[in-house]
């Protein structure tokens, strides 16, 4: 109930100001961000985000900033900003390799791999998917590997056949 999830993450971004609570209004404007662009608001999506950004800069919340990231390149990419989405999730996908978050990981090389579709550099694509249904298998994301099973067998791969 995506209504539901953005009053409720309003209120707390509400709760969150009065008090000062600086960690967790980051947080929750990513939230807001995340509900946002899922309910197809761009702008929305992409004011929460930044500010979720900026907060997370200079809070120095490294994961934050990563999924804040990620998210805002998912706003890029329905923008067509390409160039935007790969500066801004290969930023995420180096902060999550190195922290050991396969499963955002997974998420990073998907949107990676979406990019590359929408840009028709499918052999590109094609190489992001594959890698992230590697990391999805290692640890056993079955949502995720069905996901990225379809997309490459969008693209006509062997690896989404099965």
């Amino acid at each position: 109930d995506m209504a539901a999830a953005e009053r409720h993450f309003r209120e707390a971004h509400a709760c969150f100001e009065r008090t000062g609570y600086e960690w967790g209004t980051a947080h929750v404007l990513n939230n807001l961000g995340r509900v946002s662009l899922e309910q197809g608001n761009l702008d929305s999506a992409e004011d929460f985000l930044l500010q979720a950004l900026e907060r997370a800069k200079m809070l120095g919340d490294l994961d934050l900033l990563a999924l804040a990231r990620l998210n805002y390149g998912e706003v890029l990419l329905q923008r067509e900003q390409y160039e935007a989405v790969e500066e801004e999730v290969s930023a995420a996908v180096g902060h999550f390799t190195a922290a050991g978050n396969q499963w955002r990981r997974i998420d990073c090389l998907r949107l990676l791999g979406d990019l590359h579709t929408r840009t028709n550099s499918l052999d590109v694509a094609e190489r992001f998917y594959t890698a992230a249904l590697r990391v999805a298998e290692e640890i056993g994301a079955k949502t995720e590997e069905r996901q990225i099973r379809q997309r490459l067998a969008v693209l006509g791969s062997g690896d989404g056949a099965s």
